[in-house]
């Protein structure tokens, strides 16, 4: 009688018990030749089988590897990757390998090229998954790193490790990172544990930024204090990075520790000594950049040491420069104006007199003022396509026209527009300005056309406070010259409408 053969491919026909041996054996010899240990895993990533060559190689008994308990094998810094990399075959359906370091039973940890290779049924779903390890530890580093090795060297770098598990909330921390958080080896390490410890003053701004790290999924770097059993304040600066899904969700934040009270109580102590100084003393780093500046440097610059730290220094020189240009251009107009006044004394003032367009001019002056003070609003009321000819001195006319706006912004809100307008009444063109300040009384209103008189019961809001009290005198003098009237109308408390107005011409 001839003896049945199987057939693979016929579906539903079983495979004989010398067939399933023979396969059984072949699978077995093809795997030993390619790994050095294999596991079986479920789609949930629990340990399905653990064959002798696991058991061999990490010293597990299979008790302790069932479920999740594998992974206890696994470097800490190794594990969220693993379990990313089971989850990532199991959706894509495809192999995908990785490098790991799995201790050994001497609790060597040995660096293993890790293979996962799903298993389809029928329907396409996973069953299960079977991770391959071959050993290359031989291949990639002289010698082997044992765990006791890894922690002899955390100490005496003085780093701490810790992986807190999003998902479970666990936190796995070093010896070295417990003891940097004067934390006893039986202290329950859990992130509320955790930030028991940390400062009370520095609890809140920590858990806030832990908070962003897991919603940003970013790198991190920050500094803060713990405050051990024994009362002392320790500072402690951290790295970390927070590792995702593939869905993107976080599930691990790993990180580092330091112990930088020294550094810290260094620094103190170079700040008093700095602050003791009474130059400007400023630090910058290799881009230029402020990394620490005294108070003088702060009453120089005029800003706060927050918004200096991490500024460029260039940034800063030429505001500097800009608040030089700043106090110099006003000492010219003060000396342009005592030499207007001198001349009009004298009757030497000389005009320059044109046919121009009123409308143009104001228009031009008004640009120019918002090029120099771009943070205020000025609104011009323009009549359209209405040309004003006037015979006038436009460099003058244009100094009037800028006098007049500078008193309404310095004595204005800061958040209040300026306006600036031009009407035509019969024969004569008329420019005001209208502000929002304090106003004048009917007094003062009288008195501001004088020379050197000063407005004195009218705070400035804004700009500097420096003058002789010269514009508005020139200003009525230069009108006058011009043939043309100036005038003022305000209320006090509801600021105030300055205003002139020249001939027009055919």
């Amino acid at each position: 009688m001839a003896q049945s053969q199987y057939d693979p491919h016929q579906e539903g026909q079983a495979w004989p018990l010398q067939g399933q041996e023979a396969f059984a054996d072949r699978f077995f010899a093809l795997v030993h030749e390619s790994a050095d240990l294999f596991w079986l895993l479920a789609p949930d990533g629990s340990m399905r089988d653990a064959n002798s060559s696991w058991c061999i190689f990490t010293g597990q008994q299979t008790s302790q590897s069932q479920g999740k308990g594998w992974l206890d094998a696994l470097h800490p810094a190794d594990r969220p990757q693993i379990e990313h990399l089971i989850q990532q075959a199991i959706i894509e359906g495809g192999s995908q390998s990785m490098e790991c370091h799995l201790r050994r039973a001497d609790r060597a940890y040995r660096l293993i090229h890790l293979h996962a290779v799903p298993v389809r049924l029928r329907d396409g779903t996973v069953h299960e998954v079977i991770a391959c390890g071959k050993d290359i530890t031989k291949q990639e580093q002289s010698g082997q790193m044992s765990e006791a090795a890894v922690q002899l060297a955390l100490k005496a770098s003085g780093v701490g490790m810790w992986d807190w598990d999003l998902v479970t909330g666990q936190i796995y921390w070093t010896a070295q990172g417990k003891d940097l958080l004067g934390w006893s080896p039986t202290t329950p390490s859990t992130h509320e544990c955790f930030l028991m410890t940390v400062y009370p003053e520095d609890r809140e701004p920590v858990e806030r930024f832990l908070a962003r790290v897991v919603a940003e999924h970013t790198d991190y770097r920050t500094e803060y204090r713990v405050l051990w059993p024994d009362g002392s304040i320790h500072w402690l600066a951290e790295r970390g990075h927070c590792i995702s899904d593939s869905q993107g969700h976080p599930t691990h934040i790993l990180g580092v520790i330091i112990e930088m009270t020294k550094l810290k109580q260094a620094e103190e102590g170079i700040e008093t000594i700095l602050a003791s100084i009474t130059n400007a003393v400023a630090h910058v780093d290799r881009q230029w950049c402020y990394t620490y500046v005294n108070s003088r440097v702060e009453e120089y610059t005029g800003q706060s040491r927050e918004a200096l730290l991490g500024k460029s220094f260039w940034t800063d020189l030429s505001e500097c420069l800009a608040n030089s240009a700043r106090q110099v251009d006003v000492q010219t107009h003060l000396i342009n104006d005592l030499l207007d006044v001198s001349r009009v004394t004298a009757k030497t003032l000389k005009l320059e007199l044109e046919r121009c367009d009123l409308v143009s001019l104001v228009r031009e002056t008004v640009e120019d003022l918002r090029v120099t003070v771009p943070e205020r609003s000025l609104v011009l009321e323009l009549p359209e396509h209405v040309v004003a000819n006037v015979l006038a001195d436009q460099a003058r006319i244009g100094q009037v026209v800028t006098n007049y706006v500078t008193n309404a912004l310095r004595y204005s809100p800061t958040n209040q527009p300026v306006r600036i307008g031009l009407t035509l009444q019969e024969n004569m063109a008329r420019v005001w300005v209208r502000d929002w300040g304090p106003g004048l009384s009917k007094e003062a209103q009288k008195e501001i056309w004088q020379c050197f008189h000063q407005a004195k019961e009218v705070p400035v809001q804004s700009g500097s406070g420096k003058g002789l009290g010269l514009g508005l005198y020139i200003c009525q003098m230069l009108i006058a010259e011009h043939q043309g009237e100036v005038g003022v109308e305000s209320v006090p408390g509801e600021g105030s409408n300055f205003w002139f107005a020249l001939p027009l011409t055919t």
